[in-house]
């Protein structure tokens, strides 16, 4: 997507100054929470302390996110690559050489995406490539981690949807539901987990992309803050596609019509990425014509409950609509001047 308005690269500019120290300290200690509630769930731990220690480590990396592009962008040197290794070690103790995978592969995530996004910043590089760079870093290592493990993951969802599908079953049956509905409603149930299956990856990735989004977000918001002679982030509506990824776009669609059984996997989750990424670009779009006509905000909100509840319909409208304006780009985003 298009998040910037920057030209090109203009040459290095170094650290630009030094942030406050209660912010760096905030960073550092959510380096070692992290690692601590990503690597450090007790053994034997109950359904809640697991779902407490889920969410705060996805909090904390989408802090990271932005925490360590930041300190990277200011030149933080020495300390920065200190701490991060006290961080590392401190998920090692507490993880055990079991969850060493998971420990590589993460801390490399979140250092390789962030080094990117500050250090590109700092050399003046179009946010495109940036952001781009970011996300298939963080999508090539996210992959690598889940290879190993795949097979567990499956095993896992497999067992729990012949659970999903005996306790419906017993629900049916508990209120007098008629064998035909029982079965259908069993065929239904079971269609659906297995699409979650086969797109399993492809939520696993949007996940992660996800978390680096956000963070990615926070940083240039705290860029733009400090140097307000240049603005990096574009607003929401003016959101788009590079009409470059169309060739990639083409390829998937191909493989998904002219592969075997492996690529048409490989295609749908491929597919379903970029169709969350159209679907942003496409409500961008969407904002950008309902703030032009200024509809009252009761208006825009009806609109987007009942886009919603179209479901899939409403999605696939929405992907379409951001892939016609990849290359249509009705608001002339691409011709806009700098700021």
């Amino acid at each position: 997507m298009a998040l910037a308005v920057e030209p090109g690269r203009t040459g290095s500019t170094g650290s630009t100054g030094n942030t406050g120290r209660t912010g760096r300290i905030l960073i550092i200690i959510a380096m070692f929470l992290f690692s601590l509630f990503r690597f450090g769930v007790p053994s034997g731990a109950s359904f809640g302390t697991i779902l407490l220690f889920s969410a705060a480590a996805y909090v904390l990396t989408i802090y990271l996110f932005y925490g360590i592009s930041w300190l990277v962008y200011l030149g933080s040197g020495y300390s920065l690559w200190g701490n991060l290794l006290g961080a590392i070690v401190v998920g090692y103790l507490v993880s055990g050489i079991g969850e060493l995978w998971m420990l590589v592969t993460t801390w490399t995530m979140l250092i390789f995406a962030s080094v990117i996004t500050g250090r590109m910043n700092i050399d003046r590089y179009k946010q495109l490539p940036i952001y781009i760079g970011g996300l298939v870093a963080v999508s090539l290592i996210g992959i690598a981690q889940m290879y190993p493990i795949w097979s567990e993951y499956v095993k896992a969802i497999s067992l729990l949807s012949v659970d999903m599908t005996e306790q419906l079953r017993q629900n049916l049956l508990s209120v007098g539901a008629e064998q035909s509905l029982i079965a259908d409603n069993i065929q239904y149930f079971q269609k659906a987990m297995d699409v979650t299956v086969r797109l399993l990856p492809a939520a696993l990735i949007l996940g992660i992309m996800a978390q680096f989004s956000v963070g990615y977000l926070f940083f240039l918001r705290a860029v733009d803050r400090r140097e307000l002679f240049i603005q990096r982030l574009r607003p929401l509506v003016e959101w788009k596609m590079p009409f470059a990824m169309t060739p990639l776009l083409i390829v998937g669609i191909l493989m998904r019509i002219l592969g075997n059984e492996e690529i048409h996997v490989i295609a749908d989750n491929f597919l379903a990425v970029v169709s969350v990424f159209y679907c942003v670009t496409g409500l961008a779009l969407m904002e950008g014509i309902l703030k032009k006509i200024k509809i009252p905000v009761w208006m825009k909100v009806m609109f987007y409950l009942m886009l919603f509840l179209t479901h899939v319909i409403g999605y696939l409208v929405t992907v379409l609509l951001g892939f016609v304006d990849s290359f249509a780009d009705w608001r002339k985003v691409q011709n806009r001047p700098i700021v």
